[in-house]
């Protein structure tokens, strides 16, 4: 008997992690940088790097897995997608593959009894709140990051400065609203940090994204 969660941790995992592992050190990230991202040892992303980790080519082929790598490798590499935000990425797409998709056949090559038994493995759904949560407040780091960066936007903010918010799709309360509190200035020197360091739950994008009293500054260009 062998269960979908092994084929993930057998196969999956070390397939992404390895896939992964290579993409942050194609942008230029340190070995010690992509151990840090990922949460695993130096000596395990030298492994990665020399292929000393089998990959499953069936998953490292599938197109979904590898327009993922290349999204989280982008988001953590820029400082726009948290770690936890990528964590919940891999995770749904895993819960995706595991509902007769990629997983699932996997899983009946090995359990050749499952072909006949009618089994649903559909029990995340992607449309959690934490994912949408996790994706707005990697908007509000993008459009800060591009903002700031803007050649000539300093020159569109109102001598009493602009707001940047964004909230969830379903939106009822202050509480689902993600942003920059205070005011977007004009300054000559400096820039803000891309990262969102929240106050708020994990489930929830609240507008206390930086600590409170704090001003983002844009460049005069």
């Amino acid at each position: 008997m062998k269960f979908i969660e092994e084929l993930v941790v057998e196969d999956f995992l070390p397939t992404v992690r390895s896939m992964l592992a290579e993409a942050l050190r194609d942008r230029e990230l340190t070995q010690r940088e992509v151990a840090d991202v990922l949460g695993i040892s130096q000596s395990a992303v030298s492994k990665y790097a020399h292929g000393e980790v089998a990959r499953n080519e069936q998953i490292a082929a599938d197109d979904r897995v590898v327009d993922l790598v290349e999204r989280i490798a982008d988001g953590l590499a820029t400082g726009d997608m948290s770690r936890v935000q990528a964590l919940v990425e891999i995770e749904v797409l895993i819960r995706q593959l595991e509902d007769g998709d990629l997983l699932a056949d996997l899983h009946e090559e090995v359990m050749p009894a499952l072909v006949e038994a009618d089994i649903d493995f559909s029990i995340h759904d992607p449309d959690s709140r934490i994912r949408t949560t996790e994706q707005v407040r990697s908007s509000v780091r993008r459009g800060l990051r591009t903002l700031t960066s803007m050649s000539g936007f300093a020159t569109l903010i109102p001598n009493v400065g602009s707001n940047l918010v964004e909230c969830l799709p379903d939106a009822t309360t202050v509480d689902d609203v993600a942003g920059v509190p205070g005011r977007i200035s004009i300054s000559r020197a400096g820039r803000p940090s891309p990262l969102i360091r929240s106050s708020a739950s994990a489930n929830t994008p609240r507008r206390s994204c930086w600590p409170r009293g704090t001003t983002s500054t844009c460049r005069q260009g």
